[in-house]
């Protein structure tokens, strides 16, 4: 949705509890946050979760890991431009 805005000139703000984005993606050890676990990998194939206009690089394994989804979703914000719209 932040994209689609972005490309559309309106106005919008995506407020990000933990300090990157990525959300449950990131793994933490803080006590009282939802996170993935060290070494979870997705159990749909990447193509699946990728976004239409922007796939998950062909280095990435089918079923990437809770680290590769982060750095994907991280590449896909700087693609757009639009990480300064996020508030962590």
């Amino acid at each position: 949705v932040s994209k689609e805005l972005h490309e559309k000139n309106v106005g919008f703000d995506c407020f990000e509890k933990t300090e990157s984005v990525g959300g449950i993606w990131v793994f933490s050890e803080e006590k009282g946050r939802t996170s993935v676990w060290k070494g979870l990998h997705q159990n749909s194939p990447k193509g699946n979760y990728s976004f239409r206009d922007f796939p998950m690089s062909d280095a990435f394994p089918e079923f990437p890991n809770a680290d590769h989804v982060t750095d994907y979703l991280n590449d896909y914000v700087d693609e757009y431009v639009f990480v300064l719209k996020f508030f962590f």
